[in-house]
């Protein structure tokens, strides 16, 4: 057999396996959405459909909104038949009610952009080892469980993840053969991952960096011109970050009073980064050891101590950022030096595969990536499990009378209860009354109102216990039905509430001490008429508790 066709078949079975596993699972919780952030970014996208292209809020920048946005009015072309038998209104009645396509749409293009960022990650590869013929760095990043789950959500991560690892391959370039030429494009790539999430904001000391680093010594002026590309990229990508700076800067604020709110300690926090850098691919710390091994062989094996430094610096930086962050230790924050950890593997797997048979490098090729695959699998298939809270619903339809009135909490934790048109239209009014862009969605699912439902109040939950913006939590309960805090057994009877949901994935009596009494008092006063819990392989969701505060009317 040829050594391209050994080529070809490592390059296949390595995409079919990235696909499969990004498609395995991709639908789950589409038509509800189970994920907690998905539902602002597609309200943020949508919105824009109102005429105006400035965000309510900006605790993520616009360039993803934008992107889907454009992509939603494509998607809008082919299933209106270019408008002729559908309308606008009927589109945003579809998302309303049934967002399953909308949600499908941008996963999709999440899936898609993390294997293109692993795809590049590989260009970086061949441009440090034009002759090293196993595409490492493909292999660590297409198969890493944190790419595959960013995947099967709606979030900004993965096109951040494709734009850092652009500007790495154009980083390179600055290194090696610095051109204006690559300097605007690391720059501009920079700032467009800069425009996807804020936590690629560190990742732009990438250009000066490969701009210090350089022999050839590239005139001053590059550098500057390449950050004036960052800077124009971000601000075409996230324009409002800048014509809005009130806005912007209280949303930093917002992070800010977040951050402050939860206690940590810094020293732990940096070993949980590190630990968690060592795993970017996988759950051991092998692809970490191999990052580590390929700037080791960098250094002191080719001699090229500036690559390996450049390398070595952008994740010492995050680190020592992300360690003043109480969820520093979130994986996907780190994406933007996620290119450049696989790249250094990528030369520390072709200094070992130097020394190894064929066989042998495909056996040191499983036992690095198996694990990470293993992992990615799972999480594909726990995806592609039913869920406890579909379950719950077709309970509820069946054993719930319509119009009864229920406590429940987060939409992403519960069933999914369609509200009375009473209660749209009441909501309607009163968004409609403050301005709310939420307004526009009400009134679409009002007119398209499926008919039946239930009078559904939420429960009041504070931004610590939701671990999100304060301002974007209470924007978000103002235009929703949500309970007066603290609420008590006295006030769900002065509502009317007869049924209560408890959700594990929402408030618990640890989580929310605030709303400790109802935990106490519910089940005491009540009966639980219906339980829901996971099953592991089987079932997957949070375990679901309805109680009936008047059983006796049964």
């Amino acid at each position: 057999m040829t050594q391209s066709r050994i080529k070809a078949g490592v390059w296949s079975l390595a995409l079919g396996l990235a696909v499969l596993v990004r498609l395995v699972g991709i639908t789950h919780g589409a038509r509800v959405i189970y994920n907690a952030d998905e539902p602002h970014i597609l309200h943020l996208a949508v919105s824009f459909g109102s005429g105006t292209l400035k965000p309510y809020a900006l605790k993520y920048p616009t360039l993803w909104p934008y992107l889907l946005f454009f992509c939603y009015g494509l998607y809008f072309l082919a299933w209106s038949h270019l408008g002729l038998k559908h309308g606008v209104d009927a589109f945003a009645s579809l998302y309303a009610w049934d967002p399953s396509s909308f949600v499908l749409i941008a996963r999709g293009l999440s899936a898609t952009l993390s294997l293109l960022a692993a795809w590049a990650a590989w260009r970086t590869q061949r441009e440090i080892n034009r002759t090293d013929p196993i595409p490492w760095a493909f292999l660590l990043l297409a198969l890493a469980p944190v790419a595959v789950e960013m995947s099967h959500t709606a979030k900004p991560d993965n096109l951040m993840l494709f734009f850092s690892a652009c500007a790495w391959f154009w980083g390179v370039k600055v290194l090696r053969e610095p051109s204006r030429r690559a300097h605007w494009a690391c720059g501009a790539f920079l700032g467009l991952a800069a425009a996807s999430q804020y936590t690629a904001f560190p990742a732009v000391s990438i250009l000066p960096l490969a701009h210090a680093l350089s022999r050839r010594r590239p005139a001053r002026r590059f550098l500057w011109e390449g950050l004036g590309f960052a800077a124009l990229a971000f601000f075409l990508g996230s324009p409002y970050c800048v014509l809005d700076p009130g806005r912007f800067l209280a949303t930093l604020h917002d992070f800010s009073a977040l951050n402050a709110m939860n206690s940590f300690n810094r020293w732990g926090m940096a070993w949980r980064i590190l630990y968690k850098d060592l795993r970017f691919a996988g759950p051991w710390a092998l692809p970490g050891i191999a990052a580590a091994g390929g700037i080791l062989a960098l250094a002191f094996l080719r001699r090229e101590r500036r690559l390996a430094f450049f390398l070595l610096a952008p994740p010492v930086l995050y680190l020592l950022l992300l360690s003043t962050q109480f969820d520093g230790f979130v994986p996907r924050y780190s994406f933007a030096i996620y290119p450049g950890l696989a790249v250094a593997a990528a030369v520390g797997l072709s200094e070992l595969a130097r020394g190894l048979a064929s066989w042998e490098t495909v056996l040191a090729a499983l036992i690095l990536l198996g694990p990470g695959y293993a992992d990615s699998w799972a999480h594909a298939r726990h995806d592609a499990l039913a869920d406890t809270r579909d379950i719950a619903a077709a309970w509820m339809e069946k054993n719930i009378p319509q119009g009864s009135v229920i406590l429940a909490d987060q939409a992403h934790c519960d069933p999914r209860l369609v509200m009375e048109k009473e209660e749209v239209a009441e909501l309607y009014e009163k968004t409609k009354a403050s301005g709310s862009l939420r307004g526009r969605l009400y009134q679409a699912m009002l007119r398209n109102h499926p008919g039946g439902g239930y009078r559904v109040w939420l429960l009041p939950r504070s931004a610590a216990d939701l671990v999100s913006n304060p301002s974007l939590v209470a924007r978000s309960q103002a235009d929703s039905p949500v309970l007066e805090a603290p609420p008590s057994l006295s006030l769900l009877r002065k509502k009317k509430i007869r049924y209560v949901i408890f959700s594990s994935f929402g408030a618990t009596p640890e989580k929310s001490p605030e709303l400790g009494s109802l935990f106490a008092d519910v089940p005491s006063a009540g009966k639980r008429i219906a339980r829901f819990e996971p099953v592991p392989g089987r079932l997957a969701g949070p375990i679901l508790d309805i109680y009936d505060l008047h059983p006796q009317r049964r």
